[in-house]
């Protein structure tokens, strides 16, 4: 037999479509372990997911060792069962098995880390791409879109080079690779043959794909015919710190996009849970009024990855049990904590350090803030610099009060006005607590108070911005243990009303890091960097553009920017509905291009969309 490069058209085409009936038959067999193709061996857990995805029967009778927490032990213990794949089932799902010729085209699996999301989810996409011949279903796009969308475009790309990989250590996938067109960071295309009959011959039709992988947003699937939608740590969307539209919105834009390949059309969740919000946890808790349009699966690590050691969980559990139930336990919460990661934050501190100085630079921009308080919270006070993409806290200075003896407002204002003067400037930024009379005693030692409300929306913005200046080592901290624990013990929660709130822990406080992050967010204002350190984040598109994590350019502002601070009212980012012309090269809508041959090529449109 000949080798798979050796071949021409038509004998390859042949002999893939030979392959193609087997894998059809048994997907996990014939694909997933072939060594022709991905040579994997899914563990029990991860088999019941593939069988779900790829409609295959599960099987009642072979039992599988798998590891599940005993709940009547006082610590955290993990004991062994023996469980068929129909027993496994009702665990993942809470449902008994009814065994049935439905394939389900809306699957959702929730999982802690280290299950093997992300080859899972390449598995499923190149799936995807084989299972069907996808050009009947397309009308003016010449090529089907197979969407792998998470938070942040370096999630996305994570899923694509797996698969990637998994293609290129296949001779029979690696013949799939689409040459005629260009592949670009977060695209890669393929074109499965098949054969037609026209015109009563039968020829080779190329049923082509593109794998497309960017950041969660409604104009991601629009102006697209997408076949396949993978949505990937899905409950984590809403708490992205460049998120502008909820998890709810980008599906209900995503759903129309996938209408005109009618049951073949489908939408997988893949991710680990966050707190008790989001259309995951939502569909999660409908599972019995959805489960006949839904397979909806949720298990831990320790039962999707079998060759994790056992001694890992253990420790993890000791280090930090709240964090654990998210992280590996696979349980929704009602907050999540460590939204600042602590070895970040002392990666930031200067030991020993309690103050510092003015700097040297005259292009130093600094900025203060207030977080007042006069009996139960403590009276915060921050003073920070920003020089050359770096954020230095000069001042960090808190007073307690009790009821018996409050704070005095006049010896906060009196030590303000001292140092405010040593760093040259005259405003300090409060919020709206008690504003109006703190800001006539402020004017008598020459402070200017200016006043930002506090809302839950506010503290968002603020808190992600420091986060990222944190996360980017792009801050240096005193030394000021307070501080550092505030920083440290900050979680994430959803209010009654479902908006999502960063602060203190019940038992805790958050006075330190209000002020520091509120005066951080002042001085990124004021010199328009929003806390990004170019040579430290940055990226390069294929348009050679340098941009951050995310995808934005450093050297124009992105429409969300000017949406959000500047506002220009009225303005509305409409970048999705236009594509570049492969023929001219200019911008042109989506909707003059649609009957060209090829409007999704490697010179596509700006890239903060894919």
């Amino acid at each position: 037999m000949k080798k798979v490069n050796d071949m021409n058209e038509r004998e390859f085409a042949e002999f893939f479509q030979t392959l193609r009936v087997k894998i059809l038959e048994d997907p996990i067999r014939f694909f997933v372990k072939s060594p022709k193709f991905l040579d994997t061996t899914p563990t029990p857990g991860q088999t019941i997911l593939l069988k779900s995805v790829f409609g295959q029967k599960l099987d009642p009778v072979t039992k599988y060792k798998v590891a599940i927490r005993d709940r009547s032990a006082e610590d955290f213990q993990l004991i062994d069962s023996n469980l068929t794949e129909v027993e496994l089932y009702k665990l993942m799902t809470e449902f008994d098995y009814v065994e049935n010729d439905k394939k389900y085209n809306r699957i959702n699996l929730i999982c802690g880390r280290r299950s093997g999301k992300s080859l899972f989810a390449s598995i499923i996409a190149l799936f995807s791409a084989i299972k069907v011949n996808w050009k009947p279903y397309l009308k003016k796009h010449p090529v089907a879109t197979i969407a792998v969308l998470s938070h942040s475009v370096d999630f996305s790309q994570e899923i694509l080079d797996v698969l990637k990989d998994l293609v290129g250590a296949s001779p029979i996938l690696s013949r799939l690779k689409d040459k005629s067109r260009k592949d670009a960071q977060t695209v890669f295309h393929l074109k499965v043959p098949f054969f037609v009959m026209k015109n009563g011959k039968e020829i080779i039709e190329y049923s082509k794909v593109a794998v497309k992988v960017g950041a969660a947003s409604k104009k991601t699937t629009r102006g697209r015919a997408t076949c396949t939608v993978l949505m990937d740590e899905v409950a984590y969307w809403n708490l992205a710190d460049h998120a502008v539209e909820s998890d709810v919105d980008i599906l209900r834009a995503i759903r129309p996009a996938l209408f005109q390949f009618g049951d073949e059309g489908t939408i997988i969740k893949l991710s680990s849970p966050g707190i008790k919000q989001g259309v995951l946890y939502d569909e999660w808790i409908r599972k019995e009024e959805l489960r006949d349009e839904y397979v909806q699966l949720k298990a831990p690590s320790w039962v999707m990855n079998t060759i994790l050691p056992r001694k890992e969980f253990y420790n993890e559990f000791r280090l930090d049990p709240d964090g654990f139930q998210t992280e590996f336990e696979a349980e929704f919460v009602d907050s999540i904590s460590n939204f600042i990661i602590s070895e970040f934050v002392d990666s930031c501190i200067l030991k020993g350090v309690r103050f510092i100085p003015p700097l040297d630079n005259p292009n130093t921009v600094y900025s203060a803030a207030i977080d007042a308080a006069f009996k139960g919270d403590r009276f915060a006070f921050t003073l920070v610099g920003h020089c050359e993409h770096k954020i230095t806290t000069n001042v960090v200075k808190y007073w307690e009060g009790s009821k018996k003896r409050p704070v005095r407002v006049n010896e906060v204002a009196q030590y303000i006005q001292t140092m405010c003067r040593q760093f040259g400037i005259t405003e300090v930024v409060a919020d709206q607590f008690a504003y109006q009379p703190m800001r006539e005693i402020f004017e008598e030692y020459g402070i200017e108070l200016v006043e930002n409300v506090f809302s839950i929306q506010y503290k968002r913005k603020i808190y992600f911005a420091l986060k990222r200046i944190i996360h980017n080592l792009n801050i240096d901290l005193v030394d000021i243990p307070l501080l550092a624990k505030e920083i440290k013990e900050l979680v994430v929660e959803q209010t009654p009303t479902g908006q999502i709130k960063i602060g203190h822990p019940q038992t805790g406080s958050d006075d330190l890091a209000d002020a520091l992050a509120v005066a951080c967010y002042t001085a990124l204002e004021k010199v328009g960097s929003m806390g990004l350190t170019q040579p430290q984040v940055a990226h390069t598109n294929p348009h050679n553009i340098v941009t951050d994590v995310n995808g934005v350019a450093f050297t124009a502002p992105h429409p969300t920017m000017l949406l959000d601070h500047q506002g220009f009212a009225g303005v509305e980012d409409n970048s999705g509905e236009y594509r570049k012309d492969p023929e001219t090269g200019k911008y042109r809508k989506i909707s003059e291009l649609e009957g060209d041959e090829d409007v999704t090529g490697g010179g596509g449109g700006p890239d903060f969309i894919f």
